[in-house]
């Protein structure tokens, strides 16, 4: 009988802001709780523009859950902001 080894537990302690997706360390960000997802941002005003556009539209929710590297192929070296209101 073989036992599966448990892989080492590594701690996560870097994250993105999930509007700008600028990094930092999750300490210096402004975490917001989702139900059971926890979500960073830079600070609040960051927060809250995400909260009021992620249910906007399905192209808003789609791009606002993307991984940094994906949005920025998708945006084409736009900001955030230039891409939702367009």
């Amino acid at each position: 009988m073989t036992f599966i080894k448990p892989r080492p537990y590594r701690r996560l302690t870097r994250s993105w802001c999930w509007w700008c997706c600028k990094r930092a360390a999750m300490k210096d960000m402004f975490k917001l709780r989702d139900g059971p997802v926890d979500w960073y941002f830079c600070d609040s005003e960051h927060a809250l523009n995400w909260l009021e556009w992620r249910h906007r539209s399905v192209r808003a929710n789609k791009v606002l859950r993307m991984l940094p590297r994906e949005r920025e192929t998708e945006l084409q070296g736009r900001t955030i902001e230039d891409f939702l209101i367009r």
